[in-house]
């Protein structure tokens, strides 16, 4: 009994890891990820791209990625921007060893255009992503024209919803960094071979032309009204083959827009494909402008000409500086101001030379150099003590063990310099840049010379005379110098009272009187002394 019940219970058991087996071995499932074989497109359809219908609109195929949230859009070649009709969910999906067949049915009684059917299927790893399936169809009796495509038209595609692109294919990506900085996608004109897709509402497509609306086109914009030439072009095993050559822009360098269309004998066109050409056999014209002398240090401006001989060109820079001792390096990011102008600060001297080579959008290169020279500056050696700035021999005297120091930081140069001090040329001190009264064993007259030297070994000096005189005599000259001050107050302050009092001293005041005593003088002759002067009418008044 009890090896029965072991057996009873051990047997669902076995069956569940065989199931968990068997389940593991079978093809990747809806749950899983969406991977297909390689070598092996992921959706097809089985009717031709362009086949004509009316009425009921059926189409089917096989996918091998599960279709259970697919959905499908029909819109109009022409106005792409809303669908014509759509739907949640396909006519019919069913299982099958290969993958899942499909089916799509919808009524088109009511439609007469050059359509595109897209079917949406949603990304099992990552629902924001869709695989877009296009299908080209004709659609009723009206409205149909040539569809023209590149023959590298990818008919299946992936999209991102919410704005999000990182699964966008490769070439999307490089065209919106195109578009993003400007640059265009520039195809050489001369010898190029175009192959495209078309697609006739005829079926036929013997009677189709290519044709193109040419303009020069700088910055994707013409610059004068397109002209409309016939291009040469040959059917290929279903894929018409165009040849573009300089003759359809008469030999002139420049930005060209081709505006390519397919025509059919009905004169009816299709949508344009919009390319950018170049034609350009000249390489750029190349000058580089800047002086041919600097000191160390100087800034020394560059600045480039390129010219690549129309409108729109743009050339592409490299430079090269050749330093003195033989090294080459590329300019630094603090050397690069703008495009076509170096500012470089240079400490070694020397010959230098400087390249620049320019690459149009062409790809043809122009070179050219520019050697220049980077002159030492001689350095200057300067002295100051205690502020004072000396002249060469100039004597400073100082008191032994002051607070005093002999200064030679003041000395000039356009980079790092080093000193050298030598004292009454038999002491040197080298690698300071001041000498203090410590450096000083004694008292007495020294002579002091600072030598300066630069990078290069450029030298320059100056020297002074250094009398250190002891503190005593110091304070006993001090004390002889007031006593003299003071004398020389006292003798000026006596000679100032003497000026005064000499300045305020009162003249004589006193005044002649006359004198009683003197009868010579009688006041009547005084009268007629005064009157000798009056005239006959007065004399007569008078009596």
């Amino acid at each position: 009994m009890n090896r029965t019940g072991d057996r009873s219970a051990t047997t669902p058991t076995c069956a569940f890891i065989v199931a968990l087996l068997c389940l593991a071995l079978l093809p990747t499932s809806a749950a899983e990820h969406d991977q297909v074989e390689p070598n092996r497109i992921p959706f097809e359809f089985d009717q031709e791209q362009g086949i004509t219908m009316s009425g009921t609109v059926s189409i089917s195929g096989v996918s091998h990625h599960p279709l259970r949230n697919a959905s499908w859009y029909l819109f109009d070649v022409t106005e792409s921007d809303n669908p014509m009709a759509q739907g949640d969910y396909l006519t019919t999906v069913i299982p099958s060893p290969d993958g899942f067949l499909w089916n799509l049915s919808f009524d088109g009684s009511s439609y007469d255009c050059t359509c595109v059917i897209e079917v949406h299927v949603p990304s099992s790893k990552n629902p924001v992503h869709v695989h877009s399936h296009s299908f080209f169809i004709y659609i009723g009796e009206d409205n149909h024209i040539p569809i023209l495509k590149h023959a590298d038209f990818d008919f299946i595609s992936i999209q991102g919803f919410n704005g999000s692109g990182s699964d966008v294919e490769a070439d999307e990506v490089l065209e919106q960094v195109s578009q993003l900085s400007g640059e265009q996608t520039l195809t050489a004109l001369d010898n190029t071979n175009l192959e495209f897709l078309m697609m006739n509402p005829m079926g036929v497509t013997n009677d189709l032309v290519l044709k193109a609306n040419v303009c020069q086109a700088p910055f994707g914009i013409c610059i004068e009204d397109p002209v409309m030439t016939t291009l040469d072009s040959q059917l290929e095993n279903g894929v018409i083959v165009l040849s573009l050559n300089s003759s359809l822009v008469n030999e002139q360098e420049g930005i060209w827009k081709f505006s390519i269309f397919a025509q059919d004998s009905l004169l009816r066109t299709s949508d344009s494909i919009t390319m950018m050409f170049i034609h350009d056999t000249t390489p750029p014209e190349v000058r580089i402008n800047m002086d041919s002398n600097a000191y160390e240090r100087q800034l020394i401006s560059v600045f480039s000409e390129g010219n690549d001989g129309y409108t729109g060109s743009s050339v592409s820079e490299t430079w090269s500086l050749t330093l003195p001792n033989g090294s080459v390096r590329a300019p630094l990011d603090s050397e690069i101001v703008d495009s076509g102008h170096l500012v470089f600060n240079l400490s070694l001297s020397g010959i230098y030379a400087l390249e620049l080579t320019l690459r149009d959008k062409a790809g043809y290169t122009n070179s050219t150099s520019r050697s220049f020279s980077v002159i030492n500056e001689i350095p200057k050696a300067i002295v100051t003590v205690d502020g004072l700035t000396t002249v060469y021999g100039q004597e400073i005297r100082m008191t032994e063990g002051g607070n005093w120091s002999i200064v030679g930081i003041q000395s000039t140069d356009n980079e790092a310099i080093d000193y050298l001090w030598i004292i009454e040329e038999s002491t040197s001190i080298r690698g300071v840049d001041k000498l203090k009264s410590t450096d000083f064993s004694s008292t007495g007259t020294f002579s002091v010379e600072l030598i300066v030297f630069d990078d290069d070994g450029a030298t320059n000096s100056t020297l002074i005379t250094l009398v250190i005189i002891d503190e005593s005599d110091t304070v006993s000259s001090g004390e002889n110098k007031i006593l003299l001050a003071f004398s020389g107050l006292l003798l000026l302050g006596i000679t100032i009272a003497c000026l005064v009092n000499w300045l305020n001293r009162k003249p004589s005041s006193s005044l002649p009187k006359w004198s009683t005593t003197n009868p010579s003088i009688a006041p009547e002759e005084l009268t007629e002394h005064i009157d000798e002067n009056a005239t006959i009418e007065e004399a007569s008044a008078g009596g």
